[in-house]
């Protein structure tokens, strides 16, 4: 009601037929939300309706709400807004409507991350989208009929096929105008089902079982309508050739089983076929190998990890729409022209970017320097850095860089980490060579130290957590005036301002760490972690 703005739009609420209704259940519970249902556009009804598809208590992630709508057709782009964010947009407007709560947000509370529905709106969904949606275990008895079932959930318990298994497949058979298939099975004969459903737009897989996975999914070619392709705990080591027949996909999940001698070495040598592929997301942190051509998929909005050896960092050149978190792997070993191909800084929808390099000593500081990120940069990893040093000339630029990570460094001296004015939380980890940290970590030149005046400078002014992590050579912490004499030390704390928001400071497993510097005793911590150090 907060929405209709005048007297007329309250009033056609009041007077709605919907109050009238002859079926007491419906009256009773689901009036109201029928008014707030038809108060919304056809296409928010079908988002909507689409819910019911999933079981109660199911904890909907936004991304994957956004990416079912769009595999099935409900979001339409236009020139002022990305299928993404119109896709996001109707989850706030389902929020509004009430038919989504116990919502959590990101970080910044800017965009809902997770939301869940209410018992009785998931009843009314179903009501909504009957003979639509269907959620159906191999242990209850079998529907009458689901010729017309658009989006089907198969569960199964058992690992072992049997009999009524088979009956129950049969009878699903007559759905050939599915658009949606979750098979969440491990009996690898249930996976025959996909040649009964070429109309397919979305298609979830668990676990398929490596001896069968590669045959399985090259015989999905089939399916050329497919935008969604989602598979769980894959166990596999490379991807068939015929996925990249799938001209229409759009969206590529794969998400590795946890075995150990589980992981993805390869992709298709074909994958620049996948011209409409928006979001590919790989959790197998071991994928070695990037096709050439991989470029070509100008299209993507979300690759959540790369591997940036064999000269392969020029693959990213064009990929400016790319947004939200990215991972480089295998940094060091290119070209020293090749990271400058890749023109991250023109990829100004990122906000993660983690590179981790392979410690190839020499070039690590070259690469690193070349690997220019985009300016509004939030959060930055960087790991198995061998350089001799570590600030490159693009790192005092990011204003937007609220969290720093650096970790597994074979650095003498920190960097000079306190000119980034905007940092708020920083974790280092796993210096192996450091010993000492002094005023180089403030980012206080030695001339600037001995230097008299009454300009008065603030050092981390924006610092919230510090975290310093398996520094097992570290000795000494100094501070501005540490070992100076008194007097030196009360001009250097009239000059300067250290840490003036700190909150949280761990130090944990810095086995030979004697002593914290100075200034930490003006500063009032909220949270102070101390372990396994000598002090």
């Amino acid at each position: 009601m907060r929405f209709k703005n005048s007297k007329e739009e309250w009033k056609s609420v009041l007077e709605s037929s919907w109050w009238q209704l002859e079926d007491k259940d419906i009256k009773s519970l689901y009036a109201p939300l029928l008014l707030s249902y038809y108060d919304l556009s056809s296409p928010l009804r079908q988002c909507f309706k689409f819910c019911a598809v999933f079981p109660k208590d199911y904890v909907f992630s936004r991304d994957e709400l956004v990416y079912m709508w769009m595999a099935q057709g409900y979001i339409m782009s236009n020139t002022y807004m990305e299928m993404e964010v119109l896709a996001q947009d109707y989850i706030e407007k389902l929020v509004m409507h009430s038919l989504f709560q116990d919502f959590e947000k990101d970080k910044d509370e800017a965009n809902i991350k997770n939301c869940k529905m209410h018992d009785i709106v998931h009843e009314f969904a179903q009501l909504m989208s009957k003979n639509e949606c269907f959620i159906i275990n191999f242990d209850m008895e079998l529907a009458s009929n689901y010729k017309n079932a658009r989006h089907l959930r198969l569960e199964n318990k058992s690992y072992f096929a049997t009999p009524t298994k088979y009956q129950f497949l049969e009878s699903i058979y007559s759905a050939q105008n599915l658009r949606s298939l979750f098979l969440l099975s491990r009996s690898d004969e249930l996976f025959t089902s996909y040649q009964h459903f070429t109309c397919l737009r979305a298609l979830t897989l668990n676990g398929l079982n490596k001896d069968v996975s590669i045959e399985f999914l090259g015989l999905l070619e089939i399916l050329i309508h497919l935008r969604y392709l989602d598979l769980v705990d894959y166990y596999g080591s490379t991807l068939p050739e015929t996925i990249c027949n799938f001209c229409n996909l759009q969206i590529l999940k794969i998400k590795m089983s946890n075995r150990l001698e589980s992981y993805l070495q390869t992709l298709p040598q074909g994958m620049s076929k996948l011209i409409n592929l928006r979001h590919f997301i790989v959790d197998s942190p071991r994928l070695l190998n990037f096709p050439r051509g991989f470029g070509r998929l100008t299209s993507l909005r979300t690759l959540t990890y790369f591997c940036g050896q064999r000269d392969k960092l020029g693959e990213l050149r064009n990929l400016n729409h790319l947004q939200g978190s990215l991972k480089i792997d295998g940094l060091g070993r290119s070209d020293v022209c090749e990271p400058n191909n890749a023109q991250l800084m023109n990829k100004i929808g990122l906000h993660t970017l983690e590179l981790r390099f392979n410690k190839s000593m020499e070039e690590d500081a070259l690469v690193l320097n070349a690997l220019e990120p985009p300016p509004n940069l939030e959060n930055l990893a960087i790991r198995n850095y061998q350089g001799p040093t570590m600030f490159p000339n693009w790192m005092i630029s990011l204003s937007s860089l609220k969290n720093l990570e650096i970790s597994n460094l074979s650095l003498e001296h920190l960097p000079p980490l306190g000119k980034l004015m905007f940092l708020e939380s920083l974790t280092i980890r796993e210096v192996w060579r450091l010993k000492k940290v002094g005023v180089e970590f403030m980012g206080i030149e030695e001339s600037e130290k001995k230097e008299k005046g009454d300009i008065k400078i603030t050092l981390f002014p924006n610092l919230i957590s510090l975290t310093f992590l398996y520094i097992y050579q570290w000795e000494e912490w100094n501070g501005i005036g540490g070992g100076e004499e008194e007097e030196e030390e009360e001009d250097f704390i009239r000059r300067f301002t250290i840490m003036p928001r700190l909150q949280n400071l761990r130090i944990e497993s810095c086995l030979v760490l004697k002593s914290l510097p100075n200034f930490l005793r003006r500063i009032t911590l909220q949270n102070l972690v101390i372990r396994w150090s000598l002090f």
